[in-house]
């Protein structure tokens, strides 16, 4: 095997690169300093740089025996400490409730040898928390949310979002906190560093959880919106496509970047696909409850048959089109989007964005090609057709009909 060879299949079997492993320890540097534990930067960080490296995958999908054979090996002291920043890093950053549970049993015995004694406090710093159950709040807020037939990505967000607001909060809500909630606003904002975007939807979930689960009337027009704007979306050129395609490492990998683009799928739609809506014959992809809860058909082009036969008869998951190690569930978001990520890096092409990127570029490559907005419409299954016109500002065919005055 030459030595490029070899350097290749390093590249491709090796554990994610070190950026991957940095964005952690920002995020767990970020939540230090939120809760003014600065002290404890320089010390966890090395801790939770450790853990990655021995551990490379995405934090949550590290088996709990290989967090406790990680701890074990540490002298008592430096355990402890270990444990610590592992049980704040898992309620915090990443929440895990299984992951912080055996960080905080691993410290608590750290301990007990150490003192010859069971009544020790917990060996880690707790944050305040609410002096109410929030866990039954959310179970209602998810029955709520059920029962209006909301998706399950607003149904996801909005538990998230609730879930971090009430721990913030630490005290029973009541009908005096529009204030509060300002307060949150401008603490996800200005500390946090979320969009607004991220911000306005975090405050849909609030309202709605003092609304319609607590009975406690909170007006939204009380709230600020804070403004969005509106950025253009990036698009790669046709050749940039079918490089990052051909950069995925296998069968599995290509159809899925070849189906998230020919077909112009959200990620979530993505996700959620299952064998039985490929329809070989009549040449349709079929799209069950996309945003909106909305059902729609999409085209499946002739050239990507061949590949997607042969993944169908040879890689597909049972129940799901795309599933990971888990049978019967699907990849998770964070999985494709590194899927993705690292097609682009074997392509050589600086990602433009996330993989939602390839839908964009789906909708201008049709636009430049002459398809009618409102067909475009369809297949994107966008709501109102002024979602769709923001593709009329970035096809370079409309663009370069437009005549200058001057």
């Amino acid at each position: 095997m030459t030595s490029s060879a070899s350097a290749t299949m390093e590249k491709k079997d090796g554990p994610p690169p070190v950026n991957w492993q940095a964005y952690w320890t920002v995020r767990l540097a970020r939540a230090l300093r939120d809760e003014g534990m600065q002290e404890k930067e320089a010390g966890w960080t090395a801790v939770l740089t450790e853990y990655l490296e021995q551990n490379p995958y995405a934090p949550s999908r590290i088996f709990v025996p290989r967090l406790e054979s990680f701890l074990e090996s540490r002298e008592r002291g430096e355990r402890t400490e270990a444990a610590r920043c592992l049980y704040f890093f898992y309620d915090r950053p990443t929440p895990s409730e299984k992951h912080r549970a055996a960080a905080e049993a691993i410290g608590r015995r750290s301990l007990e040898r150490g003192k010859g004694t069971v009544k020790q406090p917990a060996p880690v710093e707790n944050p305040a928390q609410p002096k109410y159950a929030v866990s039954p709040l959310l179970d209602r807020l998810e029955l709520e949310l059920k029962a209006r037939n909301y998706s399950r990505r607003t149904l996801e967000n909005y538990r998230a979002a609730s879930y971090h607001f009430l721990k913030w909060l630490a005290k029973e809500p009541t009908e005096r906190d529009s204030d509060t909630i300002k307060q949150y606003q401008l603490f996800l904002k200005e500390k946090k560093h979320y969009s607004p975007r991220t911000v306005n939807l975090a405050t849909a979930a609030i309202v709605f959880i003092y609304n319609e689960v607590l009975g406690i009337p909170i007006s939204r027009s009380s709230l600020p919106r804070m403004k969005t704007g509106r950025a253009l979306p990036k698009v790669y050129s046709q050749q940039d496509v079918e490089k990052i395609i051909l950069g995925a490492r296998n069968i599995k990998h290509r159809t899925m970047l070849t189906l998230a683009y020919a077909c112009g799928l959200r990620i979530s739609e993505l996700r959620y696909l299952r064998p039985a809506d490929i329809d070989l014959e009549r040449n349709i992809v079929w799209v069950r409850r996309g945003k909106g809860e909305k059902d729609r058909a999409v085209m499946l082009d002739a050239s990507i048959k061949p590949e997607l036969e042969a993944f169908l008869k040879s890689g597909r998951g049972k129940t799901f089109l795309f599933e990971g190690y888990e049978p019967g569930k699907p990849l998770t978001t964070m999985t494709i989007s590194k899927i993705y990520k690292h097609s682009c890096e074997n392509a050589g092409i600086a990602p433009l964005g996330g993989i939602h990127t390839l839908r964009h570029s789906f909708a201008t490559h049709l636009l430049e090609h002459g398809t009618d907005l409102r067909y475009i419409q369809e297949l994107l299954g966008h709501a109102s057709s002024k979602t769709t016109e923001i593709y009329t500002h970035v096809s370079s065919r409309i663009i370069s009909r437009i005549r200058s005055l001057s």
